[in-house]
C-alpha cells in the first residue's frame, strides 16, 4: 500500500490533464485522408484494389488541423460503402471484400468533414492458396523460429 502511495505521489497528474487538454485543442479540423496499405507502399486517397476472399485491408484515417497538427482519426469516423454489397467495412476501419465490382468508401468525421477512397474487388470468391514464404514464414520469424535451433518445442 505503502508503495503504490509512493509511486501516485511521484506521478504528475497536473501534467497529464495539461497534456490531454493541449491534444484536445489542435485547433479547427481541416481536412480528412483516407490511407491503404498496397503492394508495399504506403498510398493516400488512391484506388485500393483486393483480390481473393481473404484480402482484407485496415485503412487509416488522418486528421489535418488549421495549426498543421495531425490526429488519427482512424476509430472515430463513420464509415459507409456504396454499394454495400461490394465490400464491408467495420467500425474500426477494416475493409473485407464481399462481391466483385467497384465501391467507394467514405470516412467521415464527428464535425461533417468527409473523405472518400475508391475500392475495386477482383475474384471474391476465389481462395488463394496459402504461399508459405509470405504467410507462414513471418510467424516462424515473429516467434524466434527461423533459426536452425528451433525445433517447435515450446520452452
Amino acid at each position: 500500500m505503502v508503495l503504490a502511495a509512493a509511486l501516485l505521489g511521484a506521478f504528475n497528474f497536473g501534467a497529464l490533464a495539461k497534456e490531454t487538454a493541449e491534444t484536445k485543442s489542435a485547433g479547427k479540423l481541416t481536412s480528412l485522408q483516407i490511407h491503404c496499405q498496397t503492394d508495399g507502399e504506403s498510398k493516400t486517397d488512391q484506388a485500393l484494389r483486393l483480390h481473393g476472399k481473404d484480402a482484407k485491408q485496415q485503412l487509416l484515417v488522418t486528421a489535418k488541423f488549421d495549426g498543421g497538427a495531425l490526429r488519427d482519426l482512424t476509430r472515430s469516423v463513420n464509415y459507409t460503402a456504396s454499394p454495400a454489397t461490394i465490400v464491408k467495412i467495420d467500425k474500426n476501419g477494416l475493409v473485407t471484400p464481399l462481391a466483385d465490382g467497384t465501391a467507394t468508401i467514405t470516412a467521415k468525421s464527428a464535425e461533417g468533414l468527409s473523405t472518400t477512397l475508391a475500392v475495386t474487388v477482383e475474384d471474391s470468391k476465389v481462395v488463394n492458396s496459402i504461399n508459405f514464404a509470405r504467410r507462414v514464414v513471418p510467424g516462424f520469424t515473429k516467434g524466434g523460429c527461423n533459426g536452425g535451433g528451433c525445433d517447435g518445442d515450446s520452452s
